[in-house]
């Protein structure tokens, strides 16, 4: 969980709602400014995290980006350590709105709502 906008720290908690840790997460994790509408008009966020995972140790997290006009995930993901010290940086052929992330490979829905399966070589 991502407290607020602007924050660069993630919480995870048991499934007890006990909080497990708080990871801050490396400075090269991209982070973005978007415009968010509501109803008395847009509000500019900091956009930390758009969409996240969690599998074997790692934290995958992704910036939002603008795609098409709206604000999504972007096609890049960050994989985060247990120490949030960025390890690599997974560049999708594509946007995804959202993803889980099994082993190698990566289960995301892209903007058109189409389930994509991609395998990470490394």
């Amino acid at each position: 969980m991502v407290f607020r906008t602007g924050e660069r720290r993630v919480l995870q908690y048991a499934s007890t709602g006990a909080l497990l840790r708080t990871i801050a997460v490396d400075e090269r994790h991209s982070s973005r400014e978007i415009d968010l509408p509501f109803k008395r008009g847009k509000r500019r966020l900091a956009g930390f995290c758009w969409a996240a995972a969690f599998d074997r140790g790692f934290l995958y997290l992704s910036a939002p980006a603008p795609v098409d006009g709206r604000t999504s995930a972007g096609p890049e993901i960050s994989v985060i350590d247990a120490a949030g010290v960025l390890r690599a940086v997974v560049v999708l052929p594509r946007p995804v709105h959202r993803f889980v992330v099994e082993g190698r490979r990566i289960f995301a829905v892209d903007d058109e709502g189409e389930l994509r399966i991609f395998e990470v070589v490394r």
